[in-house]
């Protein structure tokens, strides 16, 4: 990771993995982090089939995407 930042218990895993030497992957979804991202949820998903050739139905996932651009967009507004 060259920027960003990896937050809470996201951060802490992986960090204490590392002390441990422990060797893994961690996909993770950059997200405002006002709100339950389904966009970033989405993206990582997409992600993780890819790599195990897995199929999904997003359908639901792909609505709750939608609703958290709305909500987004109206926290934009207010500020």
């Amino acid at each position: 990771m060259n920027n960003g930042s990896v937050a809470g218990m996201n951060g802490l895993i992986i960090g204490i993995a590392k002390l441990r030497g422990m060797k893994g992957t961690c996909l993770l979804g950059e997200t405002s982090g006002y709100v339950v991202d389904a966009k970033a949820s989405k993206a990582v998903l997409e992600s993780l089939l890819s790599i195990t050739e897995i199929t999904v139905d997003m359908a639901g996932l792909e609505k709750k995407e939608k609703d958290t651009e709305t909500l987004i967009e109206a926290i934009k507004q207010e500020a």
